[in-house]
């Protein structure tokens, strides 16, 4: 495997090293020496009570308990494209700093997740967002996944995820570090993550590998095996063998970042451009919220446009309106 970037755990420094002569020399001889010592003793005792209060002052100051130690966020998960992420962060002079590892969900799908790291047929990216107790958006970044002819055109300082290669010459995970726009307050409320991603789905990695064919979107076809490779919560019903019969009533489908709503119109309008009327009242409310909070939601239109739009906190009603 080739080591790409700096895949060690942060490590906290010792911060704080007051170096104290043990072995005073104190000359007992006089009154003057004893007055002396108490001096000294009195200056210690000072010098020890002033380290106190700032070691406090620093801690109380300092996001989380020591500026280097790191932040171990768990596991992220995107069932629909079969990817897993870890995530660490940790706080570091002024800036708030991230580790990012991708990989397959599950070891079957690696060929696929192979394919398209080595070589997207698009720009790709995967979004994190970090996340106070209550459900709070506090701050993000977006990492691409791009063709290495690519990477000349980026902006500079546009955060690229590395290959980490196998043994076989695969592509069996990706890598990625950079900072976060975080202020030292957001960073303090770090209590979980979440990704979302235009990473291709199982079923469209497997029209990449040749395993099933492609089928235009709208047909019934496209509808049904996507719907049969994507739901499920890890029992890998995906895999299951679409049965014949009546086909579902669905002709798009997909995952989007929401980038705004307008209450004078009931409009939720998606990072693609899409736009979703919302005529219920208390679904306005909720789709507002979810603009608020540049939430990820997974949409699903029928043939007359009526859509049902979800994230992992509810499920909402909408018209797809282009």
């Amino acid at each position: 495997m080739e080591p790409v970037g700096n895949q060690e755990p942060f490590h906290a420094q010792d911060l704080y090293n007051f170096p104290v002569d043990e072995n005073p020399v104190v000359q007992k001889s006089s009154k003057r020496a004893s007055g002396l010592i108490f001096v000294v003793v009195l200056g210690f005792v000072a010098l020890v009570g002033v380290v106190i209060i700032t070691l406090t002052q620093k801690q109380f100051l300092t996001p989380k308990a020591a500026v280097s130690d790191a932040d171990d966020m768990g596991a992220g998960i995107s069932q629909a494209s079969g990817l897993r992420g870890h995530l660490e962060t940790r706080w570091q002079g002024k800036t708030a700093q991230y580790m990012l590892k991708m990989e397959p969900l599950d070891p079957r799908d690696a060929a696929g997740f192979s394919t398209v790291a080595a070589n997207p047929n698009k720009p790709v990216f995967i979004n994190i967002r970090l996340l106070d107790a209550a459900g709070f958006a506090l701050c993000g970044k977006q990492i691409l996944l791009h063709p290495a002819a690519q990477h000349a055109a980026l902006p500079s300082g546009t955060d690229v995820f590395q290959n980490i290669q196998g043994d076989d010459g695969s592509v069996e995970a990706l890598w990625a570090q950079g900072t976060l726009p975080c202020s030292p307050d957001q960073y303090k409320k770090f209590d979980y993550w979440d990704l979302s991603t235009n990473f291709p789905t199982l079923a469209e990695q497997d029209v990449l590998l040749g395993k099933r064919p492609a089928i235009a979107v709208g047909s019934p076809g496209a509808t049904a095996t996507a719907s049969a490779s994507t739901e499920g919560t890890g029992t890998r019903g995906r895999r299951k063998q679409v049965a014949k019969g009546p086909v579902s009533n669905f002709y798009v489908e997909g995952d989007d970042q929401v980038s705004m709503y307008e209450p004078a119109r009931a409009l939720l309008t998606d990072d693609s451009g899409r736009s979703f009327f919302i005529p219920v009242k208390s679904d306005q409310t909720i789709a507002a919220n979810w603009a608020s909070n540049y939430a990820h939601i997974h949409f699903k239109c029928d043939q007359h446009a009526n859509c049902a739009l979800r994230t992992g906190s509810g499920e909402i009603l909408g018209r797809m309106s282009n």
